[in-house]
C-alpha cells in the first residue's frame, strides 16, 4: 500500500536521484493521475500486468530524465500523443497488451536514445487515419494485389504506400517468420537514417513534420528495435507460409 500511495495517490518527495518506481502484478486499477510527473527526476517506471485503465495523459511524456517505462498488460485506451517526443531521455517504452488506438505520432522521431519500442497486442493501433485509397488503387512493392500468391491482404479503406508507416520508419526489404501462430512472414519495421528521415517528415502530410523535421534525432537507426502488428501497416507485404499438412 505504501508504493501505491506514492505513485497513484499522493505525490512522492523529488529527490534528485530517484530510484526506479515499480507497481507490478498488483492488480491496481483505474488511471495513472498526473501527480507522479512531479517526479521529475524519476529514471524508471513499471507498471506492467496491472489493470490500469484510460488513456495515457500526456504529462506523463514530460518526464525529462525517464529512462523506462513499462505500462504493458494494462488496459489502457487512447491514442498516443505527440508530446511523447518530449521524452528525450527515453531508452526502453513497453506497451504491449492494452487497448491502444490510431496512428502512431511522427514525433516518436524525436526520441534520440531509444533502443526499443514494443507495440506489440494493441489491435486498434493502425495507419488507417485518414484513409485515402482502396486496395485497387495502392501500387508498389508493398501492394498485396501486385505481390503475388501467398500476400496478405486487408479488406476495406486501405493506407496509402505514405500511410503505412511513421516518415522516420521504413519496411526492410526482406520478410522474416513471425513467432506467433500466425504462419506468416512480414517485413521488419526499421528507422531510417537522419538524412533519409528528414527528408521523408519534411512534407506537410498529416503523418509528416513540416519544419519540425530538423528536430529528428540522429540515432543509431540499426541498433533500435520496433515491434508493431502487422495489422499496423494493414498486413503490406507479409507473406503466408505454406502449410504441410500429414500424410
Amino acid at each position: 500500500t505504501y508504493i501505491r500511495q506514492q505513485l497513484l495517490v499522493s505525490v512522492p518527495s523529488v529527490e534528485y536521484d530517484t530510484p526506479p518506481a515499480g507497481v507490478l502484478y498488483c492488480r491496481f486499477s483505474g488511471r495513472i493521475r498526473r501527480h507522479i510527473t512531479l517526479t521529475t527526476y524519476l529514471k524508471e517506471l513499471n507498471l506492467e500486468h496491472n489493470q490500469l485503465t484510460g488513456p495515457i495523459d500526456p504529462t506523463l511524456w514530460l518526464l525529462p530524465h525517464l529512462r523506462l517505462l513499462d505500462l504493458s498488460h494494462n488496459k489502457l485506451t487512447g491514442t498516443i500523443d505527440m508530446s511523447i517526443g518530449q521524452t528525450f531521455n527515453l531508452e526502453e517504452l513497453q506497451l504491449s497488451n492494452n487497448n491502444l488506438s490510431g496512428p502512431l505520432p511522427p514525433q516518436l522521431g524525436f526520441l534520440k536514445k531509444i533502443d526499443l519500442i514494443n507495440l506489440l497486442k494493441n489491435d486498434n493501433l493502425r495507419c488507417l487515419a485518414q484513409p485515402s485509397v482502396t486496395s485497387s488503387n495502392v501500387d508498389g512493392p508493398n501492394n498485396p494485389a501486385s505481390s503475388g500468391v501467398g500476400v496478405v491482404g486487408s479488406a476495406g479503406p486501405q493506407c496509402s504506400k505514405d500511410q503505412l508507416l511513421p516518415c522516420f520508419l521504413q519496411f526492410s526489404n526482406y520478410t522474416l517468420p513471425r513467432t506467433d501462430a500466425s504462419n506468416m512472414s512480414c517485413p521488419l519495421v526499421l528507422r531510417r537514417r537522419y538524412a533519409d528521415a528528414q527528408k521523408a517528415c519534411a512534407g506537410d502530410g498529416p503523418i509528416q513534420l513540416g519544419k519540425q523535421a530538423h528536430n529528428m534525432a540522429d540515432g543509431m537507426a540499426d541498433e533500435q528495435v520496433w515491434k508493431l502488428e502487422p495489422g499496423y501497416y494493414q498486413y503490406r507485404g507479409c507473406l503466408c507460409l505454406p502449410v504441410s499438412v500429414p500424410q
